[in-house]
Formats: structure tokens, C-alpha cells, sequence
């Protein structure tokens, strides 16, 4: 079966999947494929779907909206999935609850390494997108708040109202990072 799952590997490389190092599912030649309880992790388990079938002669059982990330995680863990996407940060700061890195291919080389060796877990190469939790809010209420940074808005806070999913409320605060603005 690590042969399949190698093959796999292979053909997601461009992912950024976590594994199992064996086929979970008790029918042969088939993978499970998770997902997180959202519609952006919806649309990666289908996607991840098509492309194992088109490119290989496995097939595919789906269970999307599983749960948050601890219950998906603890499902790959326990060998009811074999494949999900999950988020480097995520998996640095919330499941691992090692500090923050910054820099996004340092904490994809420590999250892949600590998955590999107290895991035995394999971290596919990245997706190629970043989906970096942020702040929003309509550019005419910043400007009149006189709003710049979260320092800013943390000042107004008994008179906003914050808008987020249950799991980005249900985290704990780790570290606030002030980044300045990009350059253009």
C-alpha cells in the first residue's frame, strides 16, 4: 500500500495535503479524502477527487464537512481519512502548538518535519496560495473612524461587531503581529 500512496504523493506534489502512510479505507484501491466544515475545503476535496481519478486507477470516497480542524486532523490520525488540506499555520500554531514563524517556507519545513517524525504523517509542497486569516472592513467607516492598524480598531471595539467563523473565534489568541503596509 505504500506504493500506492507514493504514487499518490507523486501526483499531488504540488498539493499541500497531509497523508497517511497507508490506505485507510478497507476497500481495495480506494482513498478517503477529508475536508473541514467550509466551502473553500468543500471545493479542495472535490478537486483533489477529479485530479486522483483522472490520473491514477484508485478510487476516491469523499467526506467533506467533516468538522473543524481538530476533527479532521484527529480523523487522518486515526485512519478514517487518508488525504486533507490543511493550512501551515494551522497546523504550526493550533494543532502542534509550536510558536509562530513568519516566514512561510520555514514553517512549512518545520510542520512537515514534526508530522514526519512524531507523526508519521507526510506533508506534501504547498498548494501555491495563501490563505492568511485577515481583518476587513469598508474603506469609508476606516477612514471615518480614523482606522490604520488593528490598534486602531481595537479602540472601537464595544461599537463594531466582528464577523468570523466559529473555529477563528474559538482559537486562542497566539501573537498579534503588527505588519506595515505593502509597498507598492
Amino acid at each position: 500500500m505504500k506504493k500506492v500512496i507514493y504514487l499518490v504523493t507523486v501526483l499531488l506534489l504540488s498539493l499541500a495535503v497531509v497523508g497517511c502512510s497507508a490506505i485507510s479505507s478497507n476497500k481495495a484501491n480506494t482513498i478517503v479524502i477529508g475536508g473541514k466544515n467550509f466551502t473553500e475545503q468543500d471545493i479542495l476535496v472535490y478537486l483533489m477527487k477529479e485530479l486522483v481519478e483522472a490520473k491514477t486507477e484508485l478510487k476516491v470516497e469523499v467526506k467533506p464537512f467533516l468538522g473543524g480542524t481538530n476533527v479532521v486532523a484527529q480523523a487522518l490520525e486515526r485512519g478514517d481519512l487518508d488525504v486533507y488540506a490543511e493550512y501551515t499555520g494551522t497546523a504550526l500554531l493550533n494543532i502542534l502548538g509550536e510558536p509562530l514563524i513568519t516566514d512561510p517556507d520555514q514553517a512549512y519545513e518545520k510542520v512537515k518535519t514534526i508530522y514526519q517524525e512524531k507523526k508519521h504523517l507526510i506533508w506534501l509542497k504547498p498548494f501555491g496560495f495563501n490563505n492568511t486569516y485577515t481583518l476587513s472592513m469598508r474603506t469609508e467607516q476606516a477612514e471615518q473612524l480614523g482606522i490604520e492598524s488593528i490598534s486602531d480598531l481595537a479602540k472601537f471595539t464595544p461599537q463594531l461587531l466582528l464577523g468570523a467563523t466559529h473555529e477563528f473565534l474559538e482559537r486562542p489568541v497566539k501573537r498579534i503581529i503588527a505588519l506595515p503596509p505593502p509597498s507598492d
